[in-house]
């Protein structure tokens, strides 16, 4: 699959994954919450992790102009 088809179906599909991770987000919370009553919140924060890593890779591969995506990942 081409970057190009693939940006395409990313901005269908863009509202509905953000709106997913709206809705997972105070789902981890509860999750994390009741997971620090255990005594351990690794599970949740791993879960945390992979989300911010799916929304970095989303937004590389969303934006228009390559030639900004090396200046971007050095700025963040």
């Amino acid at each position: 699959m081409k970057i190009q088809e693939f940006r395409s179906k990313l901005e269908e599909k863009l509202s509905v994954l953000v709106l997913v991770l709206l809705v997972i987000q105070p789902v981890l919370d509860v999750f994390s919450y009741f997971l620090g009553q255990t005594g351990s919140n690794a599970l949740s924060t791993l879960a945390r992790f992979a989300m911010l890593a799916f929304v970095a890779l989303l937004g590389f591969f969303y934006q228009q102009e390559e030639k900004n995506i090396f200046f971007s990942f050095m700025v963040r």
